[in-house]
């Protein structure tokens, strides 16, 4: 995305995608349908005329709040990076309004509601690049909290509740491609010929390029039950 950022006048915007909450055994369903619509949307004529690139990657929240109506349901939905022009912010015949974006997303979702949708400018505030805010749209599918259940006194693990989850979760993420380019991003992942952002190289770091008076760095790797591999969080 900087290599975009280096050698195209464009843009990014920043794109939530959501569906209501689902029990546990129609997740994997939901999910589908989520990946669907997302798929369709992409071929819709307003859409194409608009977004030059997407990046889109899936995260899944499970709700674990005793007093909440959704309790112990999961909550599939997507981030997305999709690339404009410049001119698409001021160009009323492509500019799409959060509004369109929300008729248009429960359209190819196919729901009787209107989903929670949220669009947002990316603007580099504080000088520090598209990185930190792409990290944070892409850094995990599902967070540890969300299926090491704990007791809220106690703290300690629940474990028919904790293995209840990863068995849910493994089950409805096993065998998908939980992040995916589209567009000017698909090509310029080709281009500088990049790892595949699920199945890439674990072993070989830019580490080799340390600086010299280090005398060691500590990495964290988290394990991550969609991409079934550890990755580095530090």
């Amino acid at each position: 995305m900087n290599e975009v950022v280096k050698y195209e006048d464009l843009e990014f915007i920043f794109l939530t995608l959501t569906t209501r909450n689902c029990e546990g055994q129609h997740l994997s369903k939901t999910i589908d349908n989520i990946f669907n619509a997302f798929n369709n949307m992409t071929k819709r004529v307003k859409y194409k005329k608009a977004i030059k690139g997407h990046f889109r990657a899936l995260e899944v929240t499970h709700n674990l709040n005793i007093n909440s109506d959704w309790f112990d349901t999961y909550h599939p939905h997507l981030h997305c990076i999709l690339v404009v022009n410049k001119s698409y912010f001021t160009d009323t015949k492509s500019y799409i309004t959060q509004e369109e974006w929300s008729t248009l997303w429960k359209d190819v979702l196919k729901v009787d509601y209107t989903p929670i949708v949220d669009v947002r400018r990316f603007k580099d505030r504080n000088g520090k690049g598209i990185e930190k805010s792409i990290a944070e749209t892409a850094k995990y599918t599902v967070k540890s909290d969300d299926y090491i259940v704990r007791d809220d006194v106690t703290n300690e693990v629940i474990e028919h509740l904790t293995d209840d989850a990863v068995f849910i979760l493994d089950k409805a993420l096993a065998h998908r491609r939980l992040t995916a380019f589209g567009g000017i991003l698909k090509e310029y992942h080709k281009k500088l010929n990049l790892d595949d952002a699920e199945y890439g190289d674990l072993v070989n770091t830019d580490n080799e390029e340390l600086r010299e008076d280090l005398e060691y760095i500590i990495e964290r790797y988290s394990w991550n039950i969609g991409y079934k591999q550890y990755l580095r969080v530090d």
